[in-house]
């Protein structure tokens, strides 16, 4: 048997699942209606390449 205490003390994995997808979904309405601002596109985490788009 394994024993799951989550920081918000869900101890059944069905209601950790219903929580972490209520979460989710709150974070993602959350970045609809306020995104990020920048360029995030396949090249933005590149590293070492300083000075690029600044």
């Amino acid at each position: 048997m394994k024993l799951l205490i989550s920081g918000e003390d869900l101890r059944d994995q069905a209601a950790l699942d219903i929580f972490e997808a209520d979460i989710t979904a709150m974070r993602m309405a959350e970045l609809l209606n306020h995104p990020i601002q920048g360029k995030f596109d396949l090249t933005h985490p590149r590293p070492g390449r300083r000075g690029e788009g600044e």
